[in-house]
């Protein structure tokens, strides 16, 4: 382990920080990463808890460009992942930073696939069929679970079937 408190697990290609204040090193993460523009992509449950706002007060303090997208639900559909890239690229978001539980995270993965990727994240249900590299994905999980935080796999609802679904591949592991 590092003196920050960070580590890696091997063969995970994800970068693992933990740690008491650790979020406040968020914004040196984004500037390692080359990061113009983040799209912090997370659930109103985030917001209502003012965690949301903390993220917004430490970006502001340090003069990083953001945009929210705050409607994530549990088992995010396929409409709100299209409606959600459909805003990262809008804003020209270059990294998603997933706040909140599994269901916030799948969908930070799902929207930087298709931020890079043409069609429908249905397209690409199955294992290693993303054509074109996500954006990265900076993941901050607020509960112990799913462990979505480290895993190559987004797991969403078929509006039409209104069954799961799940996209998966080394290319979605969260930077």
């Amino acid at each position: 382990m590092s003196a920050d408190g960070s580590f890696r697990f091997l063969p995970l290609p994800t970068e693992i920080h933990f740690g008491c204040g650790m979020v406040a090193t968020l914004p040196d993460r984004l500037r390692a990463l080359n990061c113009r523009k983040p799209l912090v992509v997370t659930d109103p449950g985030m917001r209502a808890a003012g965690t949301v706002d903390r993220i917004e007060r430490l970006f502001t303090a340090v003069g990083i460009d953001f945009a929210v997208y705050d409607a994530v639900t549990a088992d995010s559909g396929t409409g709100l992942i299209a409606e959600a890239a459909l805003r990262a690229k809008e804003i020209g978001a270059d990294v998603i930073v997933g706040l909140g539980g599994g269901s916030s995270l799948d969908t930070a993965k799902a929207v930087a696939a298709m931020v890079t990727n043409p069609g429908s994240i249905l397209d690409y249900t199955g294992i290693d069929k993303l054509v074109h590299k996500p954006i990265p994905v900076v993941a901050i999980p607020t509960p112990a679970g799913t462990g979505s935080e480290v895993t190559f796999w987004s797991v969403f609802l078929d509006d039409r079937t209104r069954l799961k679904a799940a996209a998966g591949g080394v290319l979605l592991f969260p930077t």
